[in-house]
């Protein structure tokens, strides 16, 4: 079972960059962050464990200061949320985490997983 996550526009976007994306009309007025480059980067990614090929759907990249929070649906026979946070906006940093996150919480129990947990 697949979840659509959708990203939403920015509040700092205005309407006619907005249609101006969506028409493939350019911008040179809006700059490249890091979010962009890492929402290019990640989203679609195909990581493997346990010879599942899970592929990676981006749902959202949030900032606060210097700490990120990336909200990933990993899709495979399974569907898993996953909430990385991170002080660097990297998709290969982030591809590692999931993986490794994949590879420790690889084990079914009756259809129930812990999929997020948060630490300070």
């Amino acid at each position: 079972m697949l979840s659509e996550c959708r990203l939403q526009p920015s509040a700092t976007v205005s309407a006619e960059q907005q249609a101006g994306r969506h028409l493939g009309i350019a911008n040179h007025d809006h700059e490249v962050t890091s979010a962009d480059e890492l929402f290019v980067n990640l989203d679609g990614a195909v990581l493997e464990n346990d010879g599942q090929r899970w592929t990676v759907e981006v749902c959202g990249i949030h900032s606060a200061g210097q700490r990120h929070w990336i909200q990933v649906t990993l899709n495979a026979d399974d569907c898993c949320g996953v909430t990385v946070s991170t002080d660097r906006l990297a998709a290969a940093n982030i591809r590692s985490v999931l993986a490794d996150w994949l590879k420790s919480s690889s084990h079914l129990y009756d259809a129930a997983r812990v999929v997020s947990a948060a630490h300070a």
